[in-house]
């Protein structure tokens, strides 16, 4: 897709910046996984391969799935690293919980929660739908429709959807805090605080950017 899309979309690379097919690259690897990993965890929860201990038990099926998160977010983190100048200290930080976090998984730790957190990949979805939308020159209502997805999703599943699952996470760990030993007691906690640290800071940029769409909509029918 990288190599094949500058051919397709010819004009949008030229106008785009030098760093735009290795964007591109990425954005591609981001919405495939996200599906893909939307679609397992809905099937994971939906058939009950959960394990009967959400916290320390074993799903082959689970497994599967962290399997293929684990080598995705492996290239994440080395793509992101090598173009951290670009990509900055929030996603360098969300490339390295995501390896140290799913890596644990397998441990195996946390598994009944794997296809919980994973179903914020949802929104994920919208957010690389908005970088094509907004590079590619397509149509701005179709930008706009697209946000509006992006924010209710983002709000519903990681916000709501995802604090709650936290609330109940926190609550095993401190239930089960002999069990789990002082180092992933801690690298638990530490992914989770930031995890729902991110996903609020995210929120707000995602409104901030929003808002500023509407006002140069709003400005444009002013000016005609």
């Amino acid at each position: 897709g990288r190599h094949l899309a500058p051919l397709i979309f010819r004009d949008a690379f030229q106008r785009g910046k030098a760093n735009m097919p290795m964007n591109f690259g990425h954005q591609m690897a981001s919405i495939a996984h996200a599906i893909v990993g939307t679609l397992m965890s809905a099937w994971n929860v939906y058939h009950k391969h959960l394990p009967r201990d959400s916290l320390l038990g074993y799903s082959y099926p689970i497994a599967l799935q962290l399997s293929l998160t684990v080598g995705y977010f492996i290239w994440d983190f080395f793509a992101t690293l090598r173009n951290v100048e670009y990509y900055g200290a929030a996603m360098m930080m969300h490339a390295t919980m995501g390896l140290v976090s799913f890596t644990l998984a397998l441990s195996p730790t946390l598994m009944g929660y794997v296809p919980y957190y994973l179903m914020f990949e949802t929104s994920t979805v919208f957010l690389n739908m908005h970088w094509f939308i907004e590079k590619l020159g397509l149509p701005r209502q179709l930008l706009i429709a697209n946000d509006i997805a992006l924010l209710v999703t983002f709000f519903s599943v990681r916000l709501v959807f995802g604090s709650r699952t936290s609330y109940y996470l926190a609550y095993d760990l401190m239930a089960h805090k002999a069990s789990l030993g002082p180092f992933r007691y801690g690298a638990i906690w530490s992914a989770l605080i930031l995890t729902n640290a991110l996903n609020y800071f995210w929120f707000y940029k995602l409104v901030r950017s929003a808002a500023k769409h509407f006002r140069q909509r709003d400005g444009l029918r002013a000016s005609d």
